[in-house]
């Protein structure tokens, strides 16, 4: 399967690579015009430089903390010293309302977080998409997905789920996020069996690769590994 480079950042920090493009074509599709619109305002807004009224993508910490001690990572302290809390319903349920009123088009939940360690992440991707919320993403590194929650996931109508790798040895793994790979390769592994079974097209997966000193030999291997 080939993979093409789609983007590249003018510092050459960031690329994009992706085997097809299933992203537009999909939400295109289930919400016609109403997407365009708002990808066109995406595009006018950002040459302006000017949000407008009204956010056009919601970024939510539903929760406090992570579970690991990435090197790259802004937080804090060691994750046992970390106090975590959690988003109070009754907060996610205010915003979702102005959502609703303002038709929001797209959320992520995850900033400078795990959300999966939120135990009603699911239950509020479902909320976003009864809001009428039309890409909604989740950020993550993955080794809080179970099989429970992998399935809750698929069925949610989450858009896209966005996962932090960023090696292809374990060792590298460990010293770069302090985690187990293999914990996480079985469990994207198993996601797309799920989400294969239950003939879904989304969430689409997406995996990153923060180029460090540490992996910078292994950015090829990774993108060999996951090329399918």
């Amino acid at each position: 399967m080939k993979l093409n480079e789609v983007h590249r950042d003018p510092t050459g920090q960031v690329s994009l690579y992706q085997t097809e493009d299933r992203y537009l074509r999909i939400l295109e599709s289930r919400f016609g015009q109403r997407f365009l619109d708002y990808r066109q305002r995406w595009r006018e807004t950002s040459e302006r430089g000017d949000p407008g009224d009204f956010p056009l993508s919601l970024d939510l910490a539903v929760n406090s903390g992570c579970q690991l001690s990435c090197l790259m990572c802004p937080l804090p302290s060691r994750p046992e010293r970390r106090q975590r809390r959690l988003m109070r319903p009754e907060i996610f349920e205010r915003l979702m309302s102005q959502a609703e009123e303002h038709r929001l088009p797209a959320l992520t939940l995850g900033l400078a977080s795990e959300p999966l360690l939120h135990p009603q992440a699911a239950d509020w991707v479902t909320r976003s998409v009864k809001a009428g919320i039309m890409d909604i993403r989740l950020g993550s590194n993955g080794l809080a997905l179970n099989e429970d929650t992998a399935r809750a996931l698929v069925d949610s109508g989450l858009t896209r789920l966005e996962v932090s790798v960023d090696a292809v040895r374990p060792e590298t793994y460990q010293a770069v996020r302090g985690g187990d790979l293999s914990v996480l390769e079985r469990a994207i592994d198993r996601f797309l069996e799920i989400r294969l079974a239950a003939n879904m097209e989304t969430p689409l997966l997406r995996l990153s690769f923060l180029r460090l000193e540490v992996n910078l030999n292994e950015l090829e291997p990774f993108l060999e590994r996951w090329r399918g």
